[in-house]
C-alpha cells in the first residue's frame, strides 16, 4: 500500500509540473514529449498493476470455489462467493 500511495503522489507532481508553463518552458521540445511519455508510462503502469491484483484475486477465489464444491452445496458456495453457477460448474 505504501508503494501504491507513494506512485499516486509522484504521478500527481509529474501531472502538475507537465500543466506547468513556466516548468516546461525551460525544457526543449524533446525533454517535454519525453516527460509527457514519462507520465504517460507510469499511469499505465499503474492501470497495469491494479488489473493484475484484480487477476491475481480473482484467481484466489476460483480456487477456493473449487475447493469447497466438494463439501458445500453449489447454491449455496454461488451466494457466498458471488460466482454463478455456470462459472462454478465449470470448476467441476
Amino acid at each position: 500500500m505504501e508503494k501504491d500511495e507513494f506512485m499516486k503522489k509522484y504521478e500527481e507532481k509529474l501531472k502538475k509540473l507537465n500543466q506547468d508553463i513556466e516548468f516546461t518552458s525551460f525544457l526543449t521540445r524533446e525533454e517535454d514529449i519525453q516527460f509527457q511519455l514519462n507520465t504517460e508510462r507510469l499511469a499505465g503502469e499503474r492501470q497495469g498493476e491494479k488489473r493484475g491484483q484484480k487477476l491475481g484475486e480473482k484467481k484466489s477465489q476460483l480456487k477456493i470455489a473449487k475447493k469447497m464444491l466438494s463439501k458445500y452445496d453449489i447454491k449455496e458456495i454461488s451466494e457466498i462467493t458471488g460466482l454463478s453457477l455456470d462459472t462454478l460448474k465449470s470448476l467441476k
